[in-house]
């Protein structure tokens, strides 16, 4: 598209102080602003509120704008800050529902809404395409439509931003390669990138003429632009009239809209799991001291509050996780204490003390946790093992399987209390600014043993397996800061017959020869074992790593260091057992004991020890990062926790 410059003179009158200019300017630059806002929001009365936020800033320090010639610059700057300050410190929801998109589904093109087969692929495409975009952060929005609606240079993008060009390119690159795999992931073509990039931009126009007149110019995006590679994949060397023909459609399809009363057009806004980076949502929790009294007296228990919980993935669902805890009264009139456990470590706010304290790791849940991603299979599993909570009925999307809400009529004193749970509300800087809710004035206590304050350890693992010595080690960060320098590293060596090597960059089973016999993503062998960077207590991990296996388990006499989890009768496998030894006060392994069931008798097989270092001058074992790279290029399925199994029976390697 070729972008309309504001008007120079009117904007040296306005800087005048001539009403009328001023008036003026404000009508010429409000649609513009509208549009950007609202796509990188989604959410059209947020986008009201900055939109008049903005204009009144604009009204109030238009003259001390130096250069007339800047006012472009200067007025997304102004709306991108107004952005950046909502997401980072208020940190409201944005959302555009289903109504929405029809109120703003303004471009009318001559296109047939009427057949069925228009309409049905209209609301199709268009739930998708929004789906994915909402996937993007607010920031990735923001650079897309400044780049390919604003046709802004990386230089006015940086402008905009407050950053550096290597910055605004970078975080154009990134929103591009998440848009094309979440577009991906809804069955859409990279050749349909164009389209869809078209039928965002229609939609969130302002008026009709801005709808119909919307292109997207490949010169604006350049040789690493979302534009530039859609439309060399949508050409395929046939030229400009298929180009055109691409652009048609979308005018064609953006004419349908997709209406709030049907049934079967489903929430939208739901990613896809594996696009899943944070979730948000409100429980309430038992009082245990009172619940005998309380269910005598009412039939029901009491709360003991409130608690609002924010999660962050880093890397990805399947990978570590950030927490924020802020704990109210069971009524959320009053905050109360708070928790956050970020990228640097673990930290409590003790409310009536006014006192942060920093400390080792989280405490392990009765049960196993929940979390909104997790599959229907994985929580009736888990049900069957541990009890479902009596009295909460859960909803979830009939398309993704996710968790949407949740409905607790257990407590007397907050009745049918309902957790809505939204997805994708939070990047890492807005996730972090909840740390700073925390009075400024707290003192800290930091009462982490010296292998924490250093952020990452390095044990070792000695044992035997059916008569084979086993020897190795393992190293894992603490904290996911350390991920980078000191990353979770497993060598085990099994007899003189292989071993066994995981990594961030692949998992491996090797000969004595020093040939790759399998070969993981990496991270597989670590199902089962030590994982302290994941977000979760150890048994909390091993607990989930054996549900999604469907693997039957027991925890026993849950204390401080004498606490024994058992995996067990497990379809083919059912005359093995694996016997877990742990100290949860310090989220250790301690030992790890393998039997052999047959006629009710147990006969010990084996078993693993973990010796851990006190200090970071007891670790004395030298890592050589190059034994690591020993992972093929073509990584097999990896059978989960099951490799456990698989290894004490001697299959692993069969």
């Amino acid at each position: 598209m070729s972008r309309k410059t504001f008007s120079v003179e009117l904007v040296k009158k306005a800087q005048a102080a001539d009403s009328q200019a001023l008036s003026a300017l404000a009508a010429e630059v409000e649609p513009r602003l509208r549009a950007f806002i609202l796509r990188s929001t989604l959410n059209p009365d947020l986008t009201g509120d900055i939109v008049q936020e903005t204009l009144m800033q604009m009204l109030r320090s238009i003259q001390n704008l130096r250069k007339a010639e800047h006012f472009s610059a200067w007025i997304y700057r102004i709306a991108a800050n107004k952005l950046a300050h909502h997401y980072n410190i208020k940190k409201k929801r944005s959302e555009l529902t289903v109504s929405d998109i029809e109120s703003f589904s303004s471009c009318d093109t001559g296109a047939d809404g009427k057949s069925p087969e228009s309409r049905t692929f209209g609301k199709e495409l268009k739930n998708e395409v929004f789906s994915a975009v909402a996937t993007l952060e607010h920031r990735q929005r923001s650079v897309v439509s400044l780049r390919c609606f604003e046709d802004m240079s990386y230089r006015q993008i940086a402008e905009v931003l407050g950053c550096s060009e290597v910055s605004a390119r970078v975080d154009f690159f990134r929103a591009k390669k998440n848009l094309k795999s979440s577009l991906a992931a809804r069955g859409i073509k990279s050749a349909m990138l164009v389209t869809a990039l078209t039928i965002f931009g229609k939609m969130t126009s302002p008026t009709k003429a801005a709808a119909q007149t919307l292109t997207v110019n490949s010169a604006s995006v350049g040789s690493v632009g979302i534009t530039a590679s859609v439309i060399g994949t949508a050409a395929g060397g046939v030229g400009i009239a298929a180009i055109s023909l691409v652009l048609c459609v979308a005018a064609v399809m953006t004419a349908i809209n997709l209406k709030s009363d049907d049934p079967k057009a489903g929430n939208f806004f739901l990613p896809a799991r594996n696009e899943i980076r944070s979730f948000h949502y409100v429980r309430q929790a038992w009082d245990s001291a009172r619940i005998p009294n309380a269910n005598l007296l009412m039939g029901k228990s009491l709360s003991k509050g409130a608690y609002e919980q924010w999660f962050f993935f880093p890397d990805g669902i399947d990978g570590p996780m950030f927490t924020m805890v802020q704990r109210w009264n069971p009524q959320m009139k009053n905050k109360l204490c708070g928790w956050l456990q970020d990228g640097s470590g673990n930290y409590y706010y003790h409310s009536g003390q006014n006192t942060i304290y920093r400390y080792d790791c989280t405490w392990p849940k009765i049960k196993t946790p929940r979390l909104p991603a997790d599959t229907p299979e994985f929580v009736a599993f888990l049900d069957k093992i541990e009890g479902a909570d009596k009295g909460v009925e859960c909803t979830r999307d009939e398309k993704t399987g996710l968790l949407t809400g949740i409905l607790d009529a257990r407590f007397a004193n907050s009745a049918n209390f309902k957790s809505d749970i939204s997805y994708n509300k939070y990047n890492e800087k807005s996730f972090g600014a909840f740390r700073y809710q925390w009075p400024d004035d707290c003192p800290v206590i930091d009462q982490r043993n010296e292998m924490h304050k250093q952020g990452w350890t390095l044990f070792e693992i000695t044992g035997h397996i059916d008569g084979q010595k086993v020897r190795g080690f393992c190293q894992t960060p603490f904290i996911y800061a350390h991920i980078a320098e000191h990353p979770p590293l497993l060598k085990l060596a099994i007899g003189d017959e292989f071993t066994i090597y995981d990594s961030p960059a692949g998992a491996s089973v090797v000969d004595s020869s020093g040939e790759v016999i399998r070969s993981y993503a990496g991270g597989a062998f670590f199902k089962g074992l030590l994982r302290p960077w994941f977000g979760m207590h150890s048994l909390d991990t091993i607990r989930r790593d054996a549900a999604k296996s469907f693997v039957p388990f027991k925890v026993q006499n849950l204390s401080s260091e004498n606490t024994t989890l058992t995996l067990y009768n497990v379809d083919g496998y059912k005359a093995l057992q694996i016997v877990y030894s742990l100290n949860v006060d310090k989220n250790q392994i301690r030992n790890m004991q393998f039997d052999h069931i047959a006629d009710g008798h147990v006969t010990n097989i084996g078993q693993l020890n973990f010796a851990y270092p006190k200090k970071p001058e007891d670790i004395n074992t030298a890592v050589d990062i190059a034994e690591f790279q020993t992972s093929a290029a073509a990584k097999q399925q990896h059978s989960g926790i099951l490799w456990l199994f698989e290894l004490i029976e001697g299959s692993l390697v069969e």
